[in-house]
């Protein structure tokens, strides 16, 4: 009979063992708020620097370069994509929330897929890799927007334009 735990042992290894999953929750639980803190620190400084004058600054002339038949000043249009390359590994990474993103950055995101696509296309063509992200990022902040609202597309006609401060 000494082999059969007592009464008293298998109730403190319950007592324990709930003890710990409760532990585990609360530890789940404040690892979840830490990343949604860091996750908003992160998109701030990202909205900051989108809004740094020198990269407004890119940012128009990536619109004006969009809009030209020609692309002569890909490197600006480059410039703009590769913030949204950064932007989307963060995301594919985890370290930032997509409802985060989208609420910051699927306005500028969207404009500038849209009349890049074929820029992207054509240097994956060459680059495979390239701007992976960028489409994985589009494709899940697309998502998001549609659950959210009624996208229009003629909404986006004067994205360029706008963008380039050509309004």
């Amino acid at each position: 009979m000494s082999d059969i735990p007592s009464l008293a042992s298998l109730w403190a290894a319950v007592a324990a063992a709930v003890g710990a999953l409760a532990a585990a929750i609360v530890a789940v639980y404040q690892a979840s708020l830490t990343r949604l803190t860091l996750g908003a620190d992160l998109i701030m400084k990202l909205e900051d620097r989108f809004e740094e004058p020198e990269f407004m600054k890119k940012r128009k002339r990536a619109a004006k370069a969009l809009k030209a038949v020609s692309q002569t000043n890909k490197g600006d249009i480059e410039d703009v994509l590769d913030f949204f390359e950064t932007l989307g590994l963060l995301v594919r990474r985890r370290a930032l929330d997509p409802e985060l993103a989208w609420s910051s950055f699927f306005y500028w995101l969207h404009g500038y897929y849209r009349w890049a696509e074929t820029f992207i296309v054509d240097q994956q063509r060459l680059f495979p890799n390239r701007y992976r992200d960028v489409v994985r990022l589009h494709e899940s902040l697309l998502t998001v927007e549609l659950d959210k609202e009624n996208l229009n597309e003629a909404e986006w006609d004067g994205f360029l334009n706008e963008e380039a401060g050509e309004l």
